[in-house]
Order: C-alpha cells, then structure tokens, then sequence
C-alpha cells in the first residue's frame, strides 16, 4: 500500500459545514466531550466560532499575517480540548499544529453515521484521525462492495480501514481461496461470516492463509461448514509458515486438529533453521501446498537449503545415536527395563516413521555407496528400533528376560540393516521384520544371528564384520 501524505492546508479559505448543534452531542461525547449542562446556546457558539476562525487554512500565509495565524491555532487548541480523544489522536500522529476541525468534523460525523465505533478507532490508529471524509468512506465502500458489513469488520479490526481498495481485493480473494478449498458450495457466504466473526484474519499475509486452509483442507476436512469454520485457521497463525508446511508433510497422517498440526510443528522442529525447512519442503516439490508455499514465498537459493537440511538430518541421527548406551552389556544387552539406557533405547525407537520421500532418499544414498550408505544404514537401524522393541514385548513368555529378547531383535535389525539392498529386497520395514522374526525362530547352534550369545564389544558404528 502506498504510503498516504495528507495534506490538511491550502485549498480554499475554509471548508462550509454545518455548524455543530445538540445532535452531534453523541458523536462528541464519544470522542470524550463533556457536554455542558447548563449554558448549552452559549456553548455551542463558542465551539462553532472556535471551528470557524480554526478551519481558515495557513499554508500560504505570510508573515505580516502572524497574529491572524496565532488566533487560528488558539482556536483550533481551544475546540480539541474538548475532544480528548481527537486531540490524543493528533499528537500521536505527530500533529503538533493540529488540523483543521472543519476536515475532522466531517470526516467524525460520517464514520459515526456509519455504525464506526470513532473512539476505538483513533486509539487504536491514530494515524486515521488525518483521514478525510472521502478516504473513510471509501475504505468502507470497499468492503460493502465484497458484500460484507464495513462497520463490524472495521469495529473488530481498526486495521481494516487503511487498506486501499488493491489490499482488499487481494485479501478478500484469498479469503475465497481458502473457503473453497474446503469445497463448498457458497465459500464466498462462509469467507465472508468468517472475516466478519475475525476480521484480524485480515492482517495475515494472503499467502499464508491459502497454505493454512490447504493444509487444514487436507488434514481436518469438516463434513460441514459448521464442523470446523474457516476461523480454524485463526488458531494455527502463530505458527511460522514453514513449520507449518514441514510438519504436514511429515505427520500428515496423524495430524486432526490445529493443536495437533501446532504440537507437531513446535515439537519437531523447535530448533530447526529457516533454510532447513525450506530444504525439507523442496524435497516434496510436487506436494499441492508445497507448490502454494513456493508461489507465495520463493526460495532464493535452493541448494544452501537442500544442504542446510542435510545437515540438520544428519546431526538428528547421530543425536539419536549417542542418545542410547551404544556398548553390549553382556548378555542382557541394555540392563533392566527401568534403567536410564533402557528408556533412552525405548525414546529413541518412538521416533516418528520415516516419510516415504525420506525412504527413498536413504535407499537412494544406500545405492550410492560410501559414507553416504553408511551413514543411510544406521538411520534405518535407529528409525526401526519400534519393530525391536516390538519383537521382545510379543514374545513375552519366551524363558529369555526382556531386556535378553531385546537384544536378540535388535541384533537381527543390524543385521538387516548392513544386509540391505533396495534394488532387491523391496520396502526395508517388512525385510526388517522377516529378519527379526528368523532371528526368533532359527533353532539354536543354526549360525543365524548365533552372535547375539557371544557379542561382548561390537557397537552400531563398527557392526560385526559378517554382518556386512
């Protein structure tokens, strides 16, 4: 929006109006006038000779004229005093010279007789107090002519009234675009009860509101309007965009409300940097939100965010890694159940499940060999960890202990995980679980995973040499 420079001087001498009388007691007292009880003719021409001699124009004047000019500002100081709220206005505003009455009389008087709560306004924007009766009446013509009520929005949001007609309009339509992503039928209807119920949706990014409705569109879909209202959106505003985007990609499945799409964000990637975000949406560059996003937010440099979150995944993993006691501990691998190891192993395996992008990434890095593969093995080794702890708790009448049973399934992971070949051993989940279950079911002194009796030293970065 174009910045406005008002200019309250020049143009003719003053500016013909109706002199105030006892019907503009409502719009006064509102602005903080205290109207006379007593004396109310003498009063009232004392204001309206104040508003005469304050609304001659000084701009032009010279300086033989500076005793006319001195009356003219007394006057005009003299008529705000008794409108608190016009002269608090001013002063914020950085109108130390005040301004004409007559151009804030009018101006006051139409946005009352529109249903403008006037004193709300100015203490919330002060700036509008400059605003001519034209400029106002266009703000509120622009959103009448969307079909919405001017002075609820404006009364919700004093925002709303210093938006030009273009910000509307693109504010609007984005409006639109989110209701009918929802698919329904009268989105406009809905759009605009929504902007009237929560018309400070109006100061949000027009952008950010079609990625938000998308993703609620995808992942709360109401059966009806009344089911979750398009202001559902209002409650995922606090969150960045890009976490927003990052955590529907990778929890989408799991996500049903705004506080579970807000808890999944925060928690996920609490610390995560702006360009590693970003890598991860350019990962799911054919995603329908994922092409909003990019529309309305574009990324300048998109290798520094593929690295950026390369990096990031990489340091999780190695976290994830050194989170648990990496050393056997003889053959109750990781000591009793309630150790401080045991719950780090079991918080370790709640991870969230790798994303299908993410597997083909790790399959993809597997395939290339080196220290990419390897590093890509130990990430399928700790974001399994579940079907191990699976494993141990299914076959609980086994004579083995838990923690025993643990370490037998885990051991069979590892081993799947160094054994792996995605080129022929399909999705590693169910090629995990085989290995896992052969592990369980070989008979003793087979050879199949007989290591899991003898491992005194072995750890996931240096995994048994035959394992590999």
């Amino acid at each position: 929006m174009a910045e406005r420079k008002p200019s309250p001087e020049g143009g003719p001498e003053s500016l013909e109006i109706e002199p105030i009388t006892a019907a503009d007691c409502g719009w006064m007292e509102a602005l903080g006038c205290r109207w006379p009880i007593a004396d109310k003719e003498a009063w009232l021409t004392a204001r309206n000779r104040d508003i005469e001699v304050g609304s001659k124009r000084l701009e032009a004047w010279e300086v033989s004229r500076e005793q006319e000019r001195t009356a003219v500002i007394n006057a005009r100081k003299a008529f705000f005093h008794v409108l608190p709220v016009v002269s608090n206005a001013l002063a914020q505003a950085q109108h130390t010279s005040l301004w004409p009455p007559d151009a804030i009389i009018v101006a006051q008087r139409t946005l009352y007789a529109r249903g403008i709560d006037i004193a709300a306004l100015l203490k919330s924007r002060p700036e509008l107090v400059t605003y001519s009766a034209k400029e106002h009446l266009e703000r509120l013509d622009n959103f009448e002519a969307f079909g919405l009520d001017s002075a609820r929005v404006v009364n919700g949001f004093a925002g709303a009234q210093t938006y030009g007609s273009k910000a509307v309009q693109i504010k609007m339509y984005a409006m639109y675009a989110a209701a009918r992503t929802f698919g329904w039928d009268d989105y406009k209807t809905i759009a605009n009860d929504t902007v009237e119920e929560q018309p400070e949706l109006l100061a949000q990014p027009p952008g950010m509101i079609r990625i938000l409705a998308q993703i609620a569109a995808r992942t709360m879909l109401p059966h009806e309007p009344s089911d979750v209202p398009l202001a559902t959106i209002r409650a995922l505003l606090g969150l960045r965009v890009e976490k927003a985007v990052a955590a529907y990609l990778e929890r989408r499945s799991v996500i049903r409300s705004p506080d579970g799409l807000i808890s999944q964000a925060h928690d996920r990637y609490k610390n995560w940097p702006i360009q590693a975000l970003q890598g991860l949406i350019l990962h799911s560059i054919g995603d329908p939100v994922v092409k909003t996003y990019l529309r309305n937010y574009p990324i300048n440099d998109p290798e520094a965010c593929i690295n950026a979150y390369t990096k990031q995944r990489e340091a999780e993993q190695e976290a994830a890694l050194h989170a648990i006691d990496l050393r056997w501990e003889g053959p109750l691998f990781l000591g009793d159940p309630d150790s401080p190891t045991f719950r780090a192993f079991e918080k370790v395996a709640a991870s969230p499940p790798l994303t299908k992008e993410e597997k083909q990434q790790l399959y993809n890095d597997i395939a290339q060999g080196g220290t990419a593969a390897e590093h890509a093995r130990k990430v399928l080794i700790v974001r399994h960890l579940h079907l191990a702890i699976e494993a141990a708790v299914r076959r609980g009448r086994s004579v083995e202990t838990r923690a025993g049973r643990l370490g037998k399934a885990n051991l069979a992971l590892v081993f799947a995980a160094h054994r792996y070949d995605p080129t022929k051993n399909g999705d590693f989940e169910g090629y995990a679980k085989r290995e896992i279950a052969d592990a369980f079911n070989s008979s003793p002194g087979s050879g199949r995973h007989d290591s899991v009796n003898r491992i005194g030293t072995e750890t996931f970065e240096e995994p048994p040499k035959n394992a590999i």
